[in-house]
């Protein structure tokens, strides 16, 4: 389907404020957290794309403290997200198991409860990427 000119204009305002809106919601946490979730900018290899997710959600989850005792149960750790602050919508319990609990929630495992943090620094990866290793380059390794 061919679009107009004033149509591909609005489209491609829109796409810059999504970009802007996403970007926003990195810049709103700390330096440190910012840091870990732009390095995407640091992949220079499919192989290094596929392992990030998992790489930062690592390191975010060593910078949290685990919730006190009473908040949860005495046989697990666990704490809210250190980006957004949820936790698991289990009505038994609160935050998520330190760490797969966690890291699931962070990496998007189930995309229902990801964090909008992490889908939101994943899109700018995932368009970074896309201009910075074309189709016929980034995937020729995996196809």
């Amino acid at each position: 389907m061919e679009v107009d000119e004033k149509t591909k204009k609005k489209i491609e305002s829109l796409e810059f404020e999504l970009y802007l809106t996403r970007q926003t919601i990195i810049d709103l946490m700390s330096d440190e957290k910012q840091h870990i979730l732009n390095s995407y900018y640091q992949c220079k290899t499919r192989e290094e794309i596929y392992l990030w997710k998992n790489r930062i959600a690592k390191e975010l989850i060593a910078l949290i403290k685990p919730l006190p005792i009473e908040y949860r149960s005495p046989f697990s750790k666990r704490a809210l997200c250190p980006l957004c602050g949820q936790g698991t919508s289990s009505a038994n319990e609160f935050g998520y198991k330190i760490p797969e609990g966690l890291r699931r929630h962070l990496v998007g495992w189930n995309s229902n409860s990801q964090c909008s943090v992490t889908k939101a620094a994943f899109k700018l990866a995932l368009d970074y990427w896309k201009e910075k290793f074309p189709r016929n380059e980034q995937y020729k390794k995996s196809e």
